[in-house]
This record gives C-alpha cells, sequence and structure tokens, in this order.
C-alpha cells in the first residue's frame, strides 16, 4: 500500500478561538434541561484555539467499516479497523443444515503513528461475519488489546460467535485468545427475567465490545450476549454483560450487567478517577438510551414496575398523564404532597421504582433514562466520558431532531439535557473526550449535511466541538460550545465511522472512513483517515 499524505485543498482545517458568552432557550430533552444562564458553577475555561492537521490516509484499500482509535503509551495514536476481503468465506454448519454457503469475510488491521508518519498497517486475524458488530483498541501497558466478535461459528449462526482479545505475540504476528465463549459464564443467579436457565443460554458472546482501563490497570470490556443466535427473540432477550482482567492476565472475570430484555446495544464503557465503571448502551427492544454504573455487589439496579395506565390508577386529584400519575402545577418539590416529585412542571406520583430511576411507560421496566427518542438509534450513536470530578457525560445523536445532544449525571440517575450542535442533520458516531489538561470535554463526530433528512456527501464533514463556560452548569447550553470545522472534502462521503482518543497533553486525534467514487478507476473507494488536532494558548 502506497505511504503517502493526502492534502486536501477543499479542506477546512479547524482553527477556531474559544470564547464564553450568554445563551439562549435552553433545548427539549427527556428530564429537565439545563438552561442557559451564567455563575454558580466552576471557573470558565481558558481561552485557547485548536488547529487540524491536514488529513493523512492510513490505509487506501476498502477498509475502515469500523474503527477505533486509541492513544498509546508514548503519547501517540493507534488504529484498529475492518477491511473488507473481496471474496467471501465458507460457512461450513448453516443453520438450517445443508451444503456450506458463502460469509463475509473481514480482516482486522491494525497501525501505529509516530508522530509524522503511520507504519504500514498489518493484518491482525481474519474473521467469518453474518455481520460487524463492533472493534474496539486499548493498551495494557505497552501491549495493544484489540476486541472484536470473531472465534468458532456459533451452534446456530454461521460466523464468529465469541468475544475476541488479539494481541501481539512477540514474534511480528497477533495470536487469539476468547474473553467469552458461553453466556453462563456471567451466571444469571436467580436474575432473569425470562425463566430460571433462559439467560445463561447460549453461546453467541461479544457484539458491540467497548473496552476501557481502569487507574489501577484493570481492562474491562462490556459486550452483548444474544444467547443462540441472530433471531427476535434472542435479540428481544439479550444481556449486557462484562468482563474485567487485571493487568497483564489473560483470563477473564465474568459478571451480568442488565439482563434478559433487549440491551446491549452500541456499548460505552468508561472507568472514572476512582475507579468506579459506567456503560452507556442502548436498548433497541424498548427504544431507551441508559447507563449503568457498577456497586460494590451489582450494577445500577433497574426492577420491574406498573406506571399507571386510567385515571383510577393514580390518588385522588390526580391524572394519568403519559404514564404517571400528575398533579397540580409546581416549580420545586416543597410544594408537592407527600411522596411525590416535582417534575415537568407538576406533582407528580413516581412508579413503584428505586430513587433516581424513571418507570418508563410501554416497558414495564424502570431505567436510568438518558433519553427515549421515538426513532431507533443508529450504530455507534452514544459515548461517555467520565470527568475528573466523577461527573457522567453522555454525547449521543438524536435521531429524532438530526442534531447532536448531551446529558450529564453527578450519580447516574438524575439527568440534565441540552444540545451541542443544532445544525443540520449532524452528531453521528460521536466520541466523547475529556481533555487532561484542563478536565473539560470535547466531542468529535460527523456532520451529514446542512438539512435535518438527507445525508449529502457534498455537506458533510467532521466536526469537533469543546465546551468553554462554566463547568458544569452550563454544559447543557449549546452556546458554550464552539464547533470546529476539521474536514469537509465536499465530495465522497467525510467522516463515516469516526472514532477519536486524546493524548495527556489534550491533543485530539480523529480517525475516520472517507468513501467516494473514483472516476478514473470505474470504482468506489474507502480510505481510512487521521487528523491531529493540537492547543494553542491566547
Amino acid at each position: 500500500m502506497r505511504r503517502w499524505m493526502l492534502l486536501l485543498a477543499v479542506m477546512s482545517c479547524g482553527c477556531v478561538l474559544a470564547c464564553s458568552g450568554n445563551g439562549g432557550s435552553p433545548d427539549s430533552g427527556t428530564h429537565q434541561d439545563g438552561q442557559d444562564v451564567d455563575g454558580g458553577g466552576d471557573e470558565e475555561a481558558p481561552v485557547r484555539t485548536i488547529h487540524f492537521d491536514e488529513a493523512v490516509v492510513v490505509e487506501d484499500e476498502l477498509a475502515g467499516q469500523q474503527i477505533a482509535l486509541a492513544a498509546t503509551p508514548d503519547d501517540q495514536f493507534a488504529v484498529a479497523y475492518f477491511k473488507q476481503e473481496p471474496e467471501p468465506g465458507t460457512c461450513e454448519n448453516p443453520i438450517l443444515g445443508g451444503p456450506p454457503t458463502p460469509v463475509r469475510l473481514d480482516t482486522i488491521r491494525y497501525a501505529r503513528f509516530d508522530g509524522t508518519v503511520w507504519s504500514e498497517p498489518e493484518d491482525v486475524v481474519t474473521i467469518e461475519t453474518a455481520m460487524l458488530s463492533g472493534i474496539d483498541l486499548v493498551f495494557d501497558g505497552e501491549t495493544p488489546l484489540i476486541a472484536y466478535l470473531g472465534g468458532d461459528e456459533g451452534r446456530q449462526i454461521c460466523g464468529g460467535s465469541d468475544a475476541m482479545i488479539a494481541r501481539p505475540d512477540g514474534n511480528g504476528g497477533w495470536t487469539e485468545s476468547a474473553a467469552v465463549t458461553m453466556s453462563d459464564e456471567a451466571p444469571e443467579l436467580d436474575a432473569c427475567p425470562k425463566g430460571q436457565g433462559m439467560c445463561d443460554f447460549g453461546d453467541v458472546v461479544g457484539m458491540w465490545p467497548s473496552m476501557a482501563v481502569a487507574p489501577d490497570g484493570t481492562i474491562g470490556l462490556a459486550y452483548r450476549d444474544v444467547h443462540n443466535g441472530y433471531t427476535k427473540e434472542a435479540d428481544e432477550s439479550s444481556d449486557l454483560e462484562w468482563a474485567f482482567a487485571p493487568h497483564g492476565a489473560t483470563s477473564w472475570s465474568h459478571q451480568w450487567i442488565d439482563i434478559g430484555r433487549g440491551s446491549g446495544l452500541y456499548n460505552s464503557l468508561a472507568f472514572g478517577p476512582d475507579g468506579t465503571a459506567a456503560v452507556a448502551y442502548y436498548n433497541g427492544k424498548h427504544g431507551v438510551l441508559t447507563v449503568s454504573v457498577a456497586g460494590e455487589d451489582r450494577w445500577t439496579e433497574m426492577p420491574t414496575c406498573v406506571p399507571c395506565t386510567v385515571r383510577s390508577d393514580c390518588p385522588p386529584g390526580e391524572d394519568c398523564i403519559g404514564g404517571h400519575c400528575v398533579g397540580v402545577a409546581c416549580v420545586e418539590d416543597t410544594e408537592c404532597e407527600f411522596g411525590e416529585a416535582c417534575l415537568e412542571g407538576n406533582c407528580t406520583s413516581p412508579a413503584d421504582c428505586p430513587a433516581g430511576l424513571d418507570c418508563v411507560p410501554g416497558t414495564g421496566w424502570c431505567w436510568s433514562l438518558v433519553a427515549q427518542p421515538e426513532r431507533s438509534l443508529p450504530q455507534q450513536s452514544a459515548s461517555l466520558a467520565i470527568a475528573p470530578d466523577g461527573r457522567l457525560l453522555v454525547a449521543w445523536f438524536d435521531p429524532d431532531s438530526g442534531t447532536l445532544r448531551i446529558s450529564h449525571s453527578a450519580d447516574g440517575l438524575q439527568w440534565t439535557h441540552g444540545s451541542i450542535d443544532t445544525s443540520g442533520r449532524t452528531g453521528m458516531y460521536p466520541n466523547i473526550l475529556v481533555d487532561p489538561q484542563t478536565g473539560r470535554p470535547g466531542v468529535a463526530y460527523y456532520r451529514c449535511s446542512d438539512g435535518q433528512e438527507e445525508c449529502q456527501r457534498a455537506q458533510d464533514g467532521v466536526r469537533f466541538a469543546f465546551f468553554t463556560g462554566v463547568y458544569p452548569d452550563e454544559l447543557s447550553s449549546r452556546y458554550m460550545w464552539v464547533k470546529v470545522t476539521v474536514s469537509e472534502k465536499g465530495v465522497g462521503s467525510d467522516g463515516l465511522n469516526l472514532s477519536a482518543a486524546v493524548l495527556p497533553d489534550g491533543s485530539v486525534g480523529i480517525a475516520y472512513a472517507y468513501s467516494f467514487f473514483d472516476s478514473g478507476a470505474g470504482e468506489g473507494r474507502q480510505y481510512v483517515m487521521f487528523q491531529k488536532g493540537t492547543w494553542s494558548e491566547e
């Protein structure tokens, strides 16, 4: 493969002054939205600029269907990604029997940046897949670890069915090992809502892997368990689980996080400064974006509940609105009767959920509710980071409004919501980062058009937004986020499958796919691109 840098004359390199100002009206949200007001929090961010270098081509073959970028121990960047093979593989054991059938083949590739150029990409492993379902990259000390769904074919599916970890073998190649192979490795005990034994059945584990490294070096891996395959029943009964191992270990412990109710899509795992783990994820069955936080014995408990359906379900003087018993208008909880809370301007009788959780109508479950959009969340639509003060920060793409949203919480239960970018259809593939130098968040994301409905190749590109307001009070005000154009080529699809990482000095790396039609060759191409952003103080 050619090693060259692509200098794009039509590209806008981001160089924007960060400044603070007064906001306007808050955006709508599922709970209260933060108000665009001044004061009451920490100091404002220093005035500074970020400049993104010209785009570098990491891979110029048909690659980058999914991408994972990570900071390296020597304060540079590394990337892992899928490259589709031109010829299919063969599934030897089709579900319904019969002769072998063709399946998709993808090779995982890995490359490393030395600050000037990228290394020649190296093949890690070629896997059979029924579908691509995520890739992630972290470093265990000096050792890169790549997580993906691979390994042996499932009993009832074609393609790999295990949560696999690849690492260098010390001889110039890579070796694979399974972090999880069976559903019962994260035992349900007596917690499965589908019935005893139903959540421990199956061998399709490892979808949507997300890894993170704790302050003590512990490696965490969140993944989806769909039990016996890709049926509707398996999808709606899936589990979110995690595996964890100490620094340098190759054997894993396992625990369930959210079982038997369709969870585990598009996971984003993070550790806080105190070592507490949290994961943001999507439940496709109920359309809920939520966060679970690890406790001493188990993760956030989200039991069943029964919200009201008719007025007679509620106390006298209240009505059943939106699945909740709603009473008189209020501003504060002190204006309500004992046991009620002031929710969205009305005294509300909560359903039988633990404190801080919502009984979401139509689901029958209590949730730590970040969002429940009407439209389904696309792949890779949510990203979690934990700030130095322990605050949970979730950047997510809202498919209803076509905008980039942020939700934040001090305890993982009560959430404040707002918008970061509402210009055009924007906010896909969000990656939220916390600057180690300032403790302030930034988000890399894909903006696909000037309008709200269809993506336009001539209008799309990569954006980076960084927070400049009073923390945490103004996190939910879009006016406190400065938006930078990183790439805007004007041709092709520019910014797909984006992944970002941050270095100790605050420098930001963004890797993404650039897909276009090569008229000279008469064929489509997809490159893996990279751009680095560095800060300067004014």
